[in-house]
């Protein structure tokens, strides 16, 4: 239908002159493809949509101008104007996600939400995300990202900042990560946790139930091997890896502290079981110099590597950039309590690196069970496991201080 222009009614808001432009040529060479929407009121026609098509056309001089009219319901009025946005060409991607949540949203108001019981029957109820997805003509995945993507938003505005779409799912993924192990922490756990047990682990960790550890933060003992067929021979220790990947959680870490020998071939062989390996190594800086076995041509041996590998896609607590270096003193000899103990600073920091409140951290070669002590000042629970006597019973003794 055709309406007087001198009839329609509108709130002015600040127009682009250049697009304008743009547009009034387009409307002049082709005409006007789509029409405006309007209400009509006593007084004439109150604009809904198509403030740009009626500026230009009312450039161009014309009388009158195409028009749908609609009833003067808000939900009617709220969908025009979320389809007419979502045509924008220069639309942000942060407008785009809130616009598609509101059509969402507001198809549920009229529909009804979906029934699973009746839809596990194969009945039709309510509005799905397929129903939004078809009305959008977009992929269903595709949709259910950008709702999440807007609920992401009303959580955090501050997203509205990061200007690549790809960008912010990324962020909203990681933070999501992060959230599912906080709660994940606070889960009940399979087994009696906060022990230290005197044994094998390969006798002991096969004894418990798979699934529940949230990181394994150890200092292996070095495998010294020069030829592959060397580390082959040493099959328990590659063995305590496997019972290890079995008893994490998806999503979840595993530290090691390593000598450059075994950081090469864990590398290799960590993967065939099942875990992703960082490329790079964290480094440790031994800041107060510790050096073992110098020649008189070698420099000092001042830092030690860190392997870290992970059980699916887990998330760092912190969501800003953490260092691959630690700076912390080696603790003297005269204060060792076991000839490779780490001190509990480095060790308290990657178990903060990983975990929440309430994790569980396991410790399969504790020695005097530092990895332990450091898990318990943080709060979170713990098992460890070390076959050396002398050396369970110092663990023991640290731990009921």
């Amino acid at each position: 239908m055709r309406v007087p222009i001198h009839l329609i009614h509108y709130d002015k808001s600040v127009v682009a002159q250049e697009e304008l432009d743009a547009l009034t040529n387009s409307i002049k060479e082709k005409g006007l493809l789509h029409a405006i929407t309007v209400v009509k009121t006593n007084k004439g026609y109150n604009l809904v949509a198509g403030e740009k098509r009626l500026l230009a056309c009312k450039a161009l001089k014309e009388e009158y101008i195409d028009a749908k009219i609609i009833e003067s319901s808000s939900e009617n009025i709220l969908e025009v104007r979320i389809h007419e946005n979502l045509m924008r060409s220069n639309l942000p991607w942060y407008e785009q996600v809130e616009l598609e949540k509101q059509l969402h949203d507001l198809r549920q108001k009229q529909h009804g939400v979906p029934d699973p019981q009746v839809a596990g029957a194969g009945i039709k109820s309510g509005w799905g995300l397929r129903d939004t997805a078809r009305e959008l003509q977009k992929a269903l995945g595709y949709v259910s990202q950008d709702l999440k993507l807007a609920e992401a938003l009303a959580n955090d505005p501050s997203l509205k900042k990061v200007k690549d779409k790809t960008t912010a799912i990324r962020l909203v993924n990681l933070a999501s990560k992060r959230y599912e192990a906080e709660l994940s922490a606070s889960e009940v756990i399979p087994t009696d946790v906060d022990v230290v047990y005197c044994g094998n682990s390969m006798d002991i960790l096969p004894r418990l139930p798979g699934g529940f550890v949230t990181a394994c933060v150890t200092d292996p003992p070095w495998l010294h091997f020069h030829e592959k067929e060397e580390f082959e021979s040493d099959t328990d220790t590659l063995l305590v890896f496997k019972e290890i990947y079995r008893l994490l959680k998806v999503d979840s870490f595993l530290y090691m502290f390593v000598g450059i020998d075994d950081l090469i071939l864990y590398k290799t062989e960590l993967p065939k079981l099942g875990f992703a390996v960082q490329n790079l190594p964290l480094i440790w800086f031994k800041n107060n110099i510790v050096s073992m076995g110098k020649r008189s041509w070698e420099y000092d041996r001042d830092y030690e590597f860190v392997l870290v590998a992970v059980k699916g896609s887990p998330a760092l607590v912190n969501p800003g950039k953490t260092s691959s270096l630690f700076n912390y003193s080696a603790i003297p000899g005269q204060f060792l309590k076991h000839p490779n103990e780490k001190p509990l600073n480095i060790l308290s920091e990657i178990i903060s690196h990983c975990t929440f409140e309430g994790a569980v951290i396991l410790d399969p070669f504790a020695g005097v069970g530092s990895t332990l002590v450091a898990a318990k000042k943080l709060e979170r629970r713990y098992i460890g496991v070390e076959r050396e006597h002398k050396y369970y019973k110092i663990a023991e003794g640290r731990l009921k201080q």
